[in-house]
C-alpha cells in the first residue's frame, strides 16, 4: 500500500550524486545514446531504503531497453527511506530524467 509522507524519501549517497550516477551506469551498461529527450520512472522507495523501478515511461524517439534502465534502477544505492507517523513507508517517487547531448542531466 502506498501513503503519504510526512517526509519523502530522498538520495543519500554521499560519493555519487543521482545524475552521475544514472550517467556511470548507462556507460557501464553500454546503453544506447540518446541525444536528446527524457524519460519518466516511478520509483518505490522501500521502508529500508531500498529501490525497485515500478514504471518506466520512455518518452524519446528511441526504442530503449526498459530491462536494462530497470536494472539501474533496482541498483541504485540506499535512499533514506519516507517517514509518515515516525514510521518508515514505501514511498512511489516519480522522477523526470532530462538527456541532453547524450548524458543525464539535472531538471
Amino acid at each position: 500500500m502506498l501513503v503519504q509522507a510526512d517526509t519523502v524519501p530522498a538520495w543519500s549517497c554521499d560519493t555519487i550524486s543521482m545524475i552521475d550516477y544514472m550517467n556511470k551506469y548507462v556507460d557501464d551498461k553500454n546503453l544506447k545514446k540518446i541525444e536528446n529527450g527524457m524519460i519518466m520512472i516511478g520509483i518505490l522507495i522501500l521502508p529500508d531504503g531500498k529501490t525497485c523501478c515500478y514504471t518506466f515511461g520512455n518518452l524519446t524517439q528511441i526504442e530503449l531497453n526498459a530491462e536494462k534502465i530497470k536494472e539501474v534502477i533496482n541498483k541504485m544505492p540506499n535512499w533514506k527511506p519516507a517517514i509518515q507517523n515516525g514510521q518508515k513507508v514505501t514511498f512511489l517517487k516519480n522522477e523526470l530524467f532530462k538527456i541532453r547531448n547524450g548524458r543525464f542531466v539535472l531538471n
